[in-house]
């Protein structure tokens, strides 16, 4: 083996050593680690939340930082960048927050932190923060948190929340309604689903002969 062959696989081998770590460390400084939706008290209106597992209060920045992103889609005409303006700060989901039906965990964290248990997430959550968007009718969305640049480890986004799509009914945005918005499934979970209905048909046609 040369030693230019030797070298560059150690210059690799080094940055990849370097990377990792570094990655961590990313993560580790980052704990906003959920986002979600409810509806909101007034017509039109819906209320945004991102979670943090850091503890409120502990003097390491402000309460409330960044901003949410809400815009339509699919025909829907709507674009609006709000700061968070709602403090939570309890470990206790805001009122209305129902994992996987309007709150998300980042998947890297739900996986590598919790176990893959939702259950273990939420008992790790200890403080919220919010935004009230509103001049909405029914339709389809997609929000996004927005971190400052210079954002505390409170609420520095984990890395992988994205951004959420969503179709808001005239109970999530005509004054509380009963919250009955879902996500618009994406076609890589269509895909999945059919994948497993096929699976159980196979199953049963199995055991009936």
């Amino acid at each position: 083996m040369s030693f230019l062959v030797r070298t560059k696989m150690l210059k690799s081998f080094l940055s990849a050593s370097l990377l990792l770590p570094l990655l961590a460390f990313n993560n580790a400084s980052a704990h906003t680690v959920t986002i979600g939706y409810t509806p909101g008290t007034g017509t039109g209106e819906v209320n945004l939340w991102v979670g943090s597992y850091h503890g409120d209060d502990i003097g390491d920045g402000p309460n409330l930082e960044g901003s949410m992103h809400l815009f339509g889609v699919n025909g829907t005409t709507f674009d609006a960048t709000v700061p968070f303006n709602i403090e939570h700060a309890s470990g206790t989901p805001p009122s209305g927050l129902v994992v996987g039906t309007n709150m998300f965990f980042s998947p890297s964290y739900l996986a590598g932190s919790c176990g893959g248990s939702t259950t273990d997430c939420l008992a790790q959550l200890n403080s919220w923060e919010g935004v009230t968007i509103s001049g909405l009718s029914a339709g389809d969305y997609q929000f996004s948190y927005i971190a400052p640049p210079n954002a505390s480890a409170h609420w520095a986004d984990w890395g992988d929340l994205g951004s959420l799509t969503i179709h808001l009914t005239t109970g999530d945005i005509g004054g509380g309604g009963d919250g009955g918005g879902n996500d618009v499934p994406e076609p890589e979970t269509l895909a999945l689903l059919g994948i497993g209905l096929l699976g159980v048909g196979l199953s049963k046609r199995k055991k009936q002969s």
